[in-house]
């Protein structure tokens, strides 16, 4: 399945969650004003590469706005009108309105790539890390709030997508931050454990991330967790991974009292 599905997945199956748990008040804000925290987040992470990005985008937004000025409409000559009295109604110029994304995820993402793509950004290494972390945790944080935990729209190489689709994920971060949603998770310091091991392939921490996720939303319903359901899950990390195992029911131990075959 392609990346823009599955990412689509993962959007509608937070949506509820964050109108639930954001005012509408918060929510307009914020909405209403996508462009100039894009920009403005740009200006603040990416720097001076950053401001030539944003004047490139600008300049493309204006030629792109002549050309959609609508031009002066023109009344057709009609030999017949002089004879019935009429006057012909003028033509009216046909206006291409571009596509409207409601989704307020979506369109955070895709204003961030509008402006940063072209622009040719010469990223740091210490850009790249703190993006891919904002990243990684709002995927997780979407997996586990949400209702889409098997979405996977990164089909790069190395576990993550192109570098701006890695700083889009880290706007919609910091957008849904600065609404106040808590983005951290009790499972950060597991999963960053997960990403800095070295004995792991690609496809086990693909299935750690996904076993972690799963655990966490069990945990999530409280009362209502399945001891059953943890206890398999914990197993089949164990398998894969008795060091990640290890943190875990060192952070959190009361999975020490299952039992594990």
């Amino acid at each position: 399945m392609s990346c823009d599905y599955q990412r689509n997945r993962i959007w509608c199956g937070i949506r509820s969650w964050y109108r639930h748990h954001v005012s509408e008040t918060v929510r307009d804000k914020f909405e209403g004003t996508v462009e100039d925290f894009v920009k403005e987040w740009i200006k603040n992470a990416l720097e001076e590469d950053g401001k030539r990005a944003i004047k490139a985008y600008e300049k493309v937004e204006k030629e792109r706005e002549k050309k959609q000025k609508p031009v002066p409409t023109s009344v057709r000559k009609d030999k017949n009108a002089k004879k019935s009295g009429k006057r012909r109604e003028p033509i009216k110029p046909l206006i291409i309105h571009e596509q409207v994304i409601a989704d307020p995820f979506e369109r955070v993402y895709r204003q961030t790539k509008e402006i940063i793509v072209p622009g040719h950004i010469q990223w740091k290494d210490d850009q790249r890390e703190e993006m891919t972390e904002k990243m990684r945790r709002v995927m997780h944080w979407m997996h586990v709030r949400g209702e889409t935990p098997d979405a996977n729209p990164i089909h790069g190489k190395h576990g993550l997508p192109r570098i701006s689709s890695v700083a889009a994920y880290a706007v919609v971060h910091d957008w849904l931050t600065a609404q106040g949603v808590k983005m951290k998770s009790p499972f950060d310091s597991i999963y960053e454990a997960v990403w800095r091991e070295t004995a792991l392939n690609a496809e086990q921490t693909h299935d750690l991330e996904h076993l972690l996720e799963e655990l966490e939303i069990e945990m999530n319903k409280k009362q209502n967790a399945n001891p059953e359901q943890e206890e398999e899950v914990l197993h089949r990390i164990q398998k894969i991974s008795p060091t990640v195992y290890n943190k875990i029911v060192k952070k959190f131990p009361k999975f020490q009292t299952l039992t594990l075959a």
